[in-house]
């Protein structure tokens, strides 16, 4: 799995911007966005601004590549206007980065038992009939 991670800056107050909803919509804003990632996560944190770092997920490297050109190359006021549908501003960036992760998901399920052995063998018996 390739992960793309990158940091914004937004402006607001962490008490508004830290609520389900919020998240909710700033993580499917970034889905919509890019649309060939399979997951997205935001996390928000307070220094001064309210920090949000976002991570994208993707199956293959040129993928995440691409995304992170997109990202480094997109302006504040389109991030805000079009990422986040005007909801959220964008104050800040950084460049983003890609790194290559092992996946996390389900385990397997575990294998299947050896079958039965066959039953003893037993003789059969015969009726033996003479006329």
């Amino acid at each position: 799995m390739h992960v793309v991670t990158f940091a914004l800056d937004i402006a607001g107050d962490i008490a508004t911007l830290d609520t389900p909803t919020a998240l909710a919509s700033m993580r499917d804003g970034l889905l919509a966005t890019f649309p060939t990632a399979f997951e997205a996560s935001v996390t928000l944190q307070a220094a001064g601004s309210v920090g949000l770092t976002a991570k994208l997920f993707y199956d293959s490297a040129p993928m995440a590549s691409a995304a992170a050109l997109t990202i480094g190359s997109t302006d504040l006021a389109t991030m805000s206007t079009t990422w986040f549908a005007n909801a959220y501003t964008v104050v800040a960036t950084a460049s983003p980065t890609v790194s290559q992760e092992g996946y996390n998901g389900p385990s397997p399920p575990p294998p299947s038992p050896p079958p039965s052995p066959p039953p003893p063998f037993a003789p059969k018996a015969f009726l033996v009939t003479v006329n």
